[in-house]
């Protein structure tokens, strides 16, 4: 709970002053475009702050980073973190290919070693909270938490017995 309290303190301060008629600071769009290689990929990303912890923001279906654009003003000086255009959106490489869990997974991971991220608290949007899940799936010991930001959930495990202990 004490944890949550300081995600939602930034996103009250964003919706109050834009319900004032203020503007959130551009400052994802004036941070400069990076990209990693995720196998033949280039994965491209923003990075605002410093350190080798960060919140990593994966945006959903059909989106780009800049949908984080508020909550890059919110935690502006705050916090690192790390915006991410998944593989085959924004201005990250496109090829035909099946864009799978594993495909979006191994991107997140490539920018992040790229960025010199070590630990991430990230955080899905949408579709991004099912990668966000198959990162942490993956690479569970640079997961610090996950944030799930209207998207599905479901089960870690295919256990049975695993399943039981996640209903209510």
């Amino acid at each position: 709970m004490h944890r949550a309290l300081w995600l939602a303190v930034p996103v009250l301060a964003v919706s109050l002053n834009l319900i004032r008629g203020g503007e959130p600071a551009n400052v994802l769009d004036k941070a400069p475009s990076k990209f990693a290689k995720s196998g033949d990929l280039k994965v491209h990303y923003k990075s605002l702050g410093d350190g080798k912890t960060a919140v990593v923001f994966v945006h959903g279906w059909c989106c780009d980073l800049s949908v984080w654009r508020d909550q890059a003003a919110a935690f502006d000086g705050k916090v690192r973190m790390v915006f991410i255009d998944l593989p085959g959106y924004g201005k990250s490489d496109q090829p035909k290919i099946d864009y799978t869990m594993d495909v979006f997974a191994k991107g997140v991971d490539a920018v992040l070693q790229d960025a010199g991220v070590e630990q991430a608290a990230l955080a899905g949007h949408s579709m991004g909270t099912a990668v966000v899940r198959q990162y942490y799936r993956l690479f569970p010991k640079k997961t610090k938490a996950l944030i799930f930001v209207d998207g599905a959930l479901r089960s870690f495990s295919k256990d049975p017995a695993d399943i039981d202990k996640f209903k209510a």
